[in-house]
């Protein structure tokens, strides 16, 4: 029995640890389970480091292809990065190379892009996470979902709230939204304990004003003062 072919592509480097390279390094595992489908993973970026790469090794069924080392050829010298354009194209290659029965892309502009190319409209489900929710989205954003809504079979989103979102931005009845929820690991042995050790509020996730990152640090400021001796705060990104 021939395997399920899939290609994964996300526009997203995975050298840097956030939840979207969180979700691309969670799905290619729960995919690759199953060992009747062959998973084939395109990175972005050239591998600085496998802080997020090293959940990928151990599955004979999931292929992971760094393209500045396996299509040098078709790229810029200069880049260490894929753009949307070069990823498209890589993905065009291996199409032709070997079909795949599905591609799943996440990233707006990716999904713009993947649009021309005829060969991938049967094919592929987008994931979209990239778009504003609410009035501040652009007439222009609106009209490029509502194309990506009516070229695909099929759309993922992240929630039930941001499909009544997009359904209400793109005034459409959402019969081809399916919902793909944020992933954790499975735990391999005790469940994390919760409880409050060292009075310390840890925030891991994007900076970004949509989620109001920098209220976010003022309110735990303003939380701890007067209740904790050492009130800390230490912001990475």
């Amino acid at each position: 029995m021939s395997k399920l072919r899939i290609l994964l592509y996300g526009d997203i480097d995975l050298n840097f640890m956030d939840g979207s390279a969180v979700w691309l390094t969670s799905i290619a595992p729960v995919l690759s389970s199953n060992s009747r489908i062959q998973v084939d993973l395109l990175l972005k970026a050239k591998e600085q480091n496998n802080h997020l790469t090293s959940a990928l090794e151990g599955y004979d069924n999931l292929r992971v292809i760094q393209p500045f080392q396996e299509f040098s050829k078709m790229l810029s010298t200069k880049n260490t990065r894929l753009t949307v354009e070069e990823a498209v194209q890589i993905m065009a290659r291996l199409q032709a190379e070997s079909p795949y029965d599905l591609v799943i892309v996440r990233g707006f502009n990716l999904v713009r892009e993947i649009m021309n190319y005829d060969v991938f409209q049967a094919i592929t489900v987008p994931y979209l996470t990239d778009f504003k929710h609410d009035n501040r989205s652009t007439r222009e954003e609106r009209a490029d979902l509502k194309r990506v809504y009516n070229h695909f079979d099929y759309l993922f989103l992240q929630t039930k709230e941001t499909k009544e979102a997009f359904k209400r931005l793109v005034e459409v009845d959402g019969e081809k939204i399916q919902l793909l929820y944020p992933m954790i690991p499975d735990f391999e042995n005790e469940l994390p304990r919760f409880q409050n050790r060292h009075s310390r509020l840890i925030y891991s996730g994007k900076f970004h004003e949509d989620w109001y990152t920098e209220e976010i640090i003022e309110a735990t400021k303003k939380t701890c003062r007067g209740k904790f001796s050492d009130p800390y705060t230490n912001c990475r990104g």
